[in-house]
C-alpha cells in the first residue's frame, strides 16, 4: 500500500509563489491517489485528466522558480535548471508512455504517483530550499552529457545481451527515488587511479524476479535468499560487461558488496547523491543505475 500523499510545512522554503505552486502539487497528487480506489473507467479517466494537470502546471510552476532564481543571481541556477529540464524532458515522456502503453494500468499509475511523489519530496527538501540557503544542493556534480550518452547506450546494451531486456531511460539523474519495492546492490570498490566509489544496481522486486527465474529456469514469486544470492553473482557479471563497453567503469578491486534494503540505499544516498544515476524503464519493471564516487582520490 502507498504512502498517504501528505503536504509537510518543514517544505516551505519561505518563498510565498513557490510554497503555493508546491502545495498544489500535492493537492494533485492526492486526487490522483485518490483516484485509485475508483472503478477501472472511473479511475482511468481521472488518472488521463489528473496526470495531463500536474505536467501542465508543473511545467508553469518550474518556469517561474527559474524566473525567480535568475532574479536573486542564485549560484546554482545552472545545474537546478537541468534537473527540471531532466524532469520535463525526460522522466515525463518515459512515464507517459509506461501509462499509454499499458493503458493507464494500476502498476502505471503508481509508478508515476511514487516517483513523481519521491522526486517532489528530494527536490523540494534539497533542492529547492537550497535556494534560500536552507539546506545545501545535493547535486553538485553536472555529468557531460556525452558521458551520459556513453553509459546510457552500454546500460541497455548490456542489459539486452545478458538479460533479453529491452530499455530505455526514464531520468539521467536518478538518486534513489522510489518506484516500489526493490533489490537494491551496491559494490564498494576503487576504479581507476584508485579513487572510491560505490556503484549500485537497483531493481524493482518484479524485474528482479524474472531476471533470477530465467537465470535458475525455476518460478521464484517472492525475494528470498536465494534470489538475493543470485541478483549479487548477476550484478558481478554486469559489472564486468559494462566495464567492457564503458569507460567510465574500470573497476581496479573490489573491497565489499552488498544487498540492501530500500531503506539502507535512501540513507546512502542521503550523505550525497551520486555523480551519475540513471534510471529505466522496461516491460518486465524498473532498474536504476549509479556510480558514487568519493570527492577525495587516492591511490590504491
Amino acid at each position: 500500500m502507498q504512502e498517504e500523499v501528505k503536504w509537510n510545512d518543514r517544505m516551505n522554503i519561505g518563498v510565498e509563489s513557490i510554497d503555493k505552486a508546491h502545495k498544489r502539487l500535492f493537492s494533485i497528487m492526492r486526487k490522483l491517489q485518490i483516484s485509485m480506489s475508483g472503478d477501472e473507467d472511473g479511475r482511468k479517466r481521472v488518472c488521463i485528466e489528473g496526470i495531463k494537470y500536474f505536467k501542465s502546471y508543473a511545467l508553469k510552476h518550474f518556469a517561474e522558480e527559474e524566473e525567480y532564481m535568475q532574479s536573486i543571481d542564485y549560484d546554482g541556477y545552472e545545474i537546478h535548471r537541468r534537473l527540471h529540464e531532466n524532469l520535463k524532458n525526460t522522466t515525463l515522456p518515459a512515464l507517459e508512455r509506461d501509462l499509454e502503453l499499458s493503458d493507464y494500468s494500476v502498476e502505471a499509475c503508481r509508478h508515476f504517483q511514487g516517483i513523481m511523489l519521491s522526486w517532489l519530496r528530494g527536490h523540494i527538501m534539497i533542492e529547492d530550499r537550497a535556494i534560500v540557503g536552507k539546506a545545501d544542493g545535493k547535486w553538485t556534480h553536472t555529468p557531460d552529457k556525452e558521458e551520459v550518452a556513453e553509459l546510457e547506450k552500454a546500460i541497455i546494451r548490456v542489459m539486452q545481451e545478458s538479460f533479453r531486456l529491452a530499455m530505455w531511460i526514464v531520468s539521467d539523474h536518478y538518486a534513489g527515488e522510489e518506484f516500489g519495492p526493490a533489490v537494491c546492490y551496491r559494490m564498494n570498490c576503487r576504479l581507476g587511479e584508485g579513487q572510491k566509489a560505490k556503484i549500485f544496481l537497483v531493481f524493482e522486486e518484479r524485474l528482479a524476479l524474472h531476471i533470477v527465474s530465467g537465470a535458475l529456469n525455476a518460478r521464484f514469486k517472492k525475494v528470498d535468499k536465494i534470489v538475493n544470492n543470485t541478483i549479487k553473482r548477476l550484478c558481478q557479471h554486469t559489472v564486468k560487461r559494462m566495464e567492457a563497453c564503458c569507460g567510465l567503469i574500470k573497476v581496479e578491486s573490489v573491497e565489499k558488496e552488498n544487498i540492501l534494503t530500500g531503506d539502507q540505499l535512501s540513507k546512502d544516498f542521503e550523505l550525497g547523491y551520486p555523480q551519475y544515476g540513471l534510471l529505466f524503464d522496461s516491460r518486465q519493471g524498473y532498474f536504476g543505475f549509479c556510480i558514487k564516487k568519493s570527492r577525495a582520490q587516492t591511490k590504491a
